[in-house]
């Protein structure tokens, strides 16, 4: 085990070592991730940090590799399994690290996901059985061995993006998942299975020295993508010499993953209630949950910490108990996960009729409204003008709901040579009454380029869910109009909100 500890360290030092250089290296790319709409932060925080977990992975298992003869026996022994993980797991960075920089759709992200868990599958990682928790007795899948085996990868892979809304939830939930498979490992005494969580444990910890509130940097899709894939391998990591421990293999981690997968299947029944994309955002995650209770950000995330060591610590001690008992032990734990979600506004027979009713109607006008977003942004042959993009601005007053907006433009923003202003008000309320003001501020590497500043006459005193993703997708569109119309060497720009 003393390489196992090795590694540890060994991940945890390249981590701690390699972040800062990645946050400065995000700077200098554009790769913030803008506060304001659905975020809990305020101002631009650089992502990417999922880089140095990466690196602080697969560099001393590289090492150790070459160092040490033990280890080099190990991944012998498993070639196979070691070179699906490896390759595996570098698919999914990439694809985490295009989102960051470029973007990616849901249909990418799925199609590279199903791809890399097909991988997976033939090199061994495999869901062939389940333990039945009321009887013991292993139900074995046959040929549904591949397509349960894909949607565990995808669903594991996606639960641990979908957490990664705080200041070190996804960092910490991870840790403590990885936590229970290197215990589990040692249990089976399967040393390579050690070796690989506690590499994956320990870059994390490094990174979470930044990531966790008040947060320097997030680890953006490279970081929660990746982590999502090595809780999903190492769970089924029973290896092909060790089937019969396949059922447990899965059964365990499956518990110790309950918040990220209980987050990810109310959110997906919210959204099918509401007859929205599955891949739609919203801000009514268990976190923003606790948020709106009054908890700090701090303190929400150690709550869910908590939720998730009394999690590993359940899903452990099943090790222990008789069949019986660990069926009336998940009884219990369900029961009460249904009295906490109840408390925090899921699963109440008036919500759900309310998604039914008014969120089907809020998701129809929604629609309606992006689309008038997007016809007001519309890119035509002609690149954009100062006067243009404030008449998409106008027409996109309607849609959003403000009172008044006022653009000012920097040079060369739209390849202006001097700084602009245009204000235009709708007049439909008393430029005294009490509202909001938002504003955003686009910048490039050379500084600040666009100034919006938006002002809600209404009365309110934040954005809704629905007015937080239209505004998002404003500036979307208006930083690609933008884009068009500047010189390249001014780009890309990045979006804060102050």
């Amino acid at each position: 085990m003393r390489s196992v500890f090795a590694a540890f360290l060994m991940s945890l030092g390249v981590s701690a070592l390699l972040t800062p250089l990645v946050r400065r290296f995000a700077v200098r790319v554009g790769a913030m991730d803008a506060g304001g709409g659905r975020k809990v932060h305020a101002g631009h925080i650089p992502r990417m940090g999922g880089v140095a977990i990466v690196l602080g992975f697969y560099a001393p298992l590289t090492a150790l590799l070459f160092l040490d003869a033990g280890i080099n026996a190990l991944f012998l022994k498993d070639e196979v399994l070691v070179l699906g993980l490896f390759v595996g797991g570098l698919a999914i960075a990439a694809l985490g690290l295009w989102d960051d920089l470029r973007g990616a759709d849901a249909v990418k992200k799925f199609s590279v996901q199903f791809s890399v868990a097909t991988l997976m599958y033939f090199c061994g990682f495999q869901i062939d059985s389940i333990a039945n928790p009321l009887t013991g007795a292993t139900v074995f899948l046959g040929w549904l061995a591949f397509p349960v085996t894909l949607l565990w990868v995808a669903g594991v892979i996606n639960a641990v993006n979908l957490i990664d809304g705080l200041d070190g939830l996804a960092g910490g939930v991870a840790i403590f998942v990885l936590g229970t498979l290197f215990v589990l490992g040692a249990m089976q005494d399967r040393v390579l299975a050690c070796l690989l969580c506690a590499a994956a444990g320990g870059a994390t910890l490094g990174f979470l020295f930044y990531n966790f509130n008040p947060a320097t940097i997030f680890m953006g899709d490279t970081g929660s993508l990746f982590l999502g894939f090595v809780i999903s391998a190492m769970s089924i990591n029973g290896s092909r010499h060790q089937k019969s421990s396949t059922a447990v293999a899965v059964a365990i981690p499956l518990l110790a993953l309950g918040l990220p997968l209980a987050d990810t299947a109310l959110a997906m029944f919210r959204r099918a209630l509401r007859g929205r994309s599955m891949f739609s955002a919203d801000r009514e995650h268990i976190h923003h949950k606790l948020l709106d209770l009054g908890l700090s950000h701090r303190q929400a995330v150690l709550v869910l910490y908590t939720a998730c060591l009394l999690l590993a610590g359940a899903s452990l001690a099943s090790v222990y108990l008789r069949d019986m008992e660990a069926a009336a032990l998940l009884v219990v734990i369900g029961l009460i996960a249904a009295v906490l979600f109840h408390r925090l506004g899921y699963l109440s027979l008036e919500s759900m009729r309310r998604d039914i009713t008014v969120g089907r109607a809020e998701t129809a006008a929604l629609r309606v409204r992006r689309d008038d977003v997007r016809t007001a942004f519309a890119r035509g042959t002609d690149p954009y003008t100062p006067a243009r993009l404030m008449e998409a601005l106008r027409q996109s007053a309607a849609p959003l709901g403000f009172d008044e907006v006022t653009l000012l433009l920097h040079p060369p923003a739209l390849s202006i040579a001097a700084q602009q202003q245009f204000t235009f008000a709708t007049g439909l309320r008393p430029v005294d009454a009490p509202g909001l003001n938002v504003r955003y501020v686009l910048e490039g590497p050379a500084g600040t380029l666009v100034e919006m500043v938006y002002v809600y006459r209404d009365g309110r005193a934040a954005l809704a869910g629905d007015d937080q993703s239209l505004l998002d997708l404003l500036h979307d569109e208006l930083i690609a109009r933008v884009e068009e119309a500047t010189p390249s060497n001014v780009i890309p720009l990045r979006r804060r909100v102050g």
